[in-house]
């Protein structure tokens, strides 16, 4: 596998380095062990000759359920229906109350974003508030 596909499609412990995120030091490392590449300077220099730029990664979450989408829609309405005087709906972003950290940071082709697959939304019903 060419150097390239593999920064931009392996984590350092899929190809037998310790790590999870691709640093100078491991991308050397990575060189030396699979092309007898010896680089001591030079590597970010290297990135940019591929057309490659560290950037930040954004979730992608796939498509949308809609049955669910419009059971919720109903359960709501139903809901705000049948709500008297002393009762309250509260609404929040999904976004805006979590406990994980952001998307990570990642190599990628220069004008575009790494992605990175999440299921945060189907675990997010299993947590109690």
């Amino acid at each position: 596998m060419l150097f390239r596909e593999v920064l931009l499609h392996k984590k350092p412990n899929e190809v037998g380095l310790s790590g999870n995120i691709w640093t100078g030091q491991l991308m050397r490392q990575y060189l030396k062990a699979s092309f007898d590449v010896h680089y001591n300077a030079g590597i970010y220099d290297l990135l940019e000759r591929m057309g490659l730029t560290h950037q930040k990664a954004h979730a992608d979450y796939g498509n949308a359920q809609v049955a669910a989408q419009q059971a919720f829609g109903q359960e709501l309405e139903n809901t705000l229906y049948q709500a008297d005087e002393q009762t309250a709906v509260v609404f929040f972003d999904e976004f805006s109350v979590c406990e994980k950290p952001s998307g990570y940071y990642g190599w990628a082709e220069k004008n575009s974003r790494p992605t990175f697959t999440t299921n945060e939304k189907k675990e997010r019903e299993q947590m109690d508030f």
